[in-house]
């Protein structure tokens, strides 16, 4: 078959899903997947003479083939690639064989660009010209439904006519993007195929095929030029089983001696035949039978089936059932009935239900609604059967009533009910239905719930709501303060278990206190384990809060706790309460105060504050030498600064007269007075002279500072 096909034929339990095998340009074996779009190399084919394999099939016996164009036919190895010539089919008028297919029975068929058809049968090794088509094959040959179909050149489908290839016909026609180079059926069971197909593409297109609406849908690209495929179970679409004839013998009801007779052909395999889909026998002839409907089943060698359904025909009248009297069942109550007529037969009739010991009443009573089988038997055992459906459902069911305890005329209920009859409604207390299935604003005490379906079946419930107290606010602190400054205090009591507090629809938090807020209309919400809600619209107005608009400090004296303060506020209510470190007055000046850095707090009446920090200098000057005599004589032996309070040094540099630094120190201690300038250089004595320096320090204050001048070194 030159062609690109994809094909498959599967049976449950034998193959992996949707694979088959298919051979290249290159004479290369793939094994494909078509469901994952894949394909995975197996082997090379190798063959004398050379060529290209146009096409392979597998035999029912497992073996793989392959034909060359001029009709060499090889059995293939497909984990090695080797092939044996097995059988050569005429090639005097050059028919060019593109496409191979294999039945269930050891044939093989081949046909060429010519339309000539042959058969090679691999029990005997002889091949059959079965004439021409009529058609030249593009490319491949298969089975569908038991009818071999060939993809011609001219883009159709052509059924194929084996007793006479000259009567083949066109099944379909429809356009792959370029010539159908290859169709394969997969078997997915007994009773399901799918057929595919492929183009002349260098990709490897492949199409399903929908016989039935013509159509076929792209499913898969393989990325290489297929030139044949073959599926391992694809004989088995060959040969379905048909029924070719049926006999049957008439009985009477009082010595049963019908008879089946049933000739089956096709299938893969032998035939066996069976009543019951259980018990199988290997012939088609059943007897002893009483009068009645029958289906047999007839399955071949792979276990695919066929069945048909066959009369055995009474001699004589037999009973019938003419009239049936139905009253339905209501609420599931099983008060429905059943009353039939019969006629015909040999009298006393006895009537069956669904099987069970036969009676003398006609009528069946106590019946809830369902399917049931009513049987009259008349005086010779001849019966007559009747499937009846009787109306009526199971009433309502109340699956789950919802209390919700909220408090005195907040309390609620609902209801969750399922089956019935149609729409279901609610009634509370015997009241009027409503199609809600929730009741609100209810009290505590004792309710009787009821769900109502059209029919007017009910199920009722009683239940119980618990008497809490309701939820309410008991208290709510507005502190407004300005601009994200302001907050609330929310208090709540009453309801059910812990209490949850959300503003303006945030997030749920257990605390009731909300801070950072500004001047506004806010929405409360508490909630609690129940999800009762009370809810409150709070305003808080605009607020100026107290300000700080200016310090005046009088730094400290060196080593003394005199330094002062004097605040100037705006905003806010008077009076004022000023803190400093934690020392609380009303007068906005502090007195006595060392050096350092504070917390000032302003608290006005209404609550509002505001805070800042302050720092008290001090007066604490530093004294630096202009002359140091360094001969140890333990006076003046170190240039270095000198203060009332401890000062750190940031930096400490000496330099020469022409700008060269002769001594450095870095972050230390004025306390530490060997830090300071000894005189030397470079571990020798300095000549005399003047020296410049630089010094940058913090301050008792905390000031940053520096120093810079010069220093005369005499010895």
């Amino acid at each position: 078959m030159c062609s690109i096909t994809i094909g498959i034929i599967f049976q449950t339990g034998v193959l992996p899903a949707q694979e088959f095998l298919i051979i290249n340009n290159n004479r290369e074996l793939f094994r494909v997947n078509i469901e994952l779009c894949s394909i995975q190399y197996v082997s090379s084919v190798q063959i004398d003479g050379g060529g290209s394999i146009s096409d392979i099939t597998y035999t029912d016996d497992g073996r793989l083939w392959g034909i060359t164009t001029d009709g060499r036919l090889y059995v293939i190895t497909e984990a090695s690639g080797e092939a044996v010539l097995a059988h050569t089919l005429p090639n005097n008028d050059m028919p060019f064989f593109t496409s191979l297919v294999a039945d269930g029975e050891g044939g093989i068929y081949a046909a060429g660009a010519n339309g000539a058809l042959y058969v090679f049968d691999t029990n005997t090794l002889a091949d059959t010209f079965l004439g021409n088509i009529g058609y030249g094959s593009a490319g491949d040959l298969t089975f569908y439904q038991g009818q071999l179909i060939m993809a011609s050149t001219t883009n159709q489908m052509i059924t194929v006519d084996l007793d006479n290839p000259a009567n083949s016909s066109v099944r379909l026609n429809f356009n792959a993007g370029g010539q159908i180079f290859g169709i394969v059926t997969f078997v997915e069971d007994c009773d399901n195929t799918a057929t595919y197909a492929t183009n002349d593409s260098q990709n490897g297109v492949a199409f399903q095929i929908d016989f039935e609406s013509g159509q076929l849908s792209q499913v898969c690209s393989l990325g290489t030029q297929i030139f044949g495929a073959a599926s391992l179970l694809e004989f088995l679409a060959a040969n379905p089983i048909v029924v070719e004839t049926v006999n049957t013998a008439p009985t009477s009801c009082t010595n049963p001696q019908g008879m089946i007779e049933v000739l089956a052909g096709g299938g893969n395999g032998p035939l066996a035949y069976s009543l019951d889909s259980l018990n199988f026998q290997s012939n088609g002839t059943f007897t002893g039978l009483f009068p009645g409907d029958y289906t047999v089943y007839i399955q071949d060698g792979q276990g695919c089936s066929a069945s048909r359904i066959i009369t055995v025909e009474v001699i004589g009248e037999a009973p019938a059932i003419t009239n049936i009297s139905v009253r339905p069942d209501s609420c599931g109550l099983g008060i429905g009935g059943i009353e039939v007529e019969a006629v015909g037969g040999l009298l006393p009739y006895q009537y069956a239900l669904n099987g069970r010991p036969p009676v003398s009443n006609s009528g069946f009573d106590g019946l809830f609604g369902g399917v049931y089988e009513i049987s009259v038997i008349d005086g010779r055992g001849c019966m007559d059967s009747q499937t009846i459906p009787l109306p009526g459902g199971p009433g309502p069911q109340i699956e789950r009533i919802g209390v919700k305890p909220c408090g005195p005329g907040q309390n609620s209920l609902f209801i969750e009910a399922s089956g019935g009859d149609g729409a279901l409604a609610y009634s509370l207390d015997g009241g009027p239905g409503q199609p809600a299935p929730e009741f609100t604003g209810l009290d505590a005490g004792t309710y009787l719930i009821s769900a109502i379906d059209e029919a007017g079946c009910t199920d009722s419930r009683p239940v119980d709501i618990p008497l809490v107290d309701p939820l309410e606010f008991t208290d709510i602190g507005i502190d407004a303060c300005g601009q994200s400054n302001s907050y609330l205090q929310v208090t709540a009591t009453g309801g059910s278990g812990p209490l949850a507090y959300s503003l303006d629809g945030d997030s749920l938090q257990n605390s009731g206190f909300f801070e950072g807020l500004s001047a506004g209309l806010y929405t409360l919400l508490v909630i609690d384990k129940n999800a009762c809600t009370v809810i409150s619209t709070i305003s808080i107005p605009e607020y100026a809060p107290p300000r700080l608009l200016s310090v005046d400090v009088a730094p400290s004296r060196c080593g003394a706790a005199n330094g002062v303060l004097r605040l100037e506020t705006d905003g806010g209510t008077a009076p004022f309460l000023y803190t400093l470190d934690g020392r609380e007055q009303a007068d906005p000046t502090f007195t006595g105060l060392a050096p350092g850095r504070f917390l000032l707090s302003i608290l006005d009446a209404e609550g509002c504050s505001t805070t800042d920090t302050v720092m008290v200098g001090q007066r604490c000057p530093i004294f630096i030498p202009n002359v140091f005599s360094p001969n140890e004589d333990g006076r003046n032996d170190r240039f270095g600064l000198y203060s009332g309070e401890e000062v750190q040094v940031l930096a400490f540099r000496i330099f020469n007269r022409w700008g060269g630094m002769v001594y450095e120190q870095l972050a230390f201690s004025s306390l530490e007075k060997n830090r300071f300038w000894d005189g030397r250089f470079r571990g020798e004595p300095a000549p005399a002279g003047i020296y410049g320096f630089y010094v940058e320090v913090v301050n008792a204050a905390g000031e940053e500072t520096f120093f810079e001048g010069g220093v005369l070194l005499v010895r």
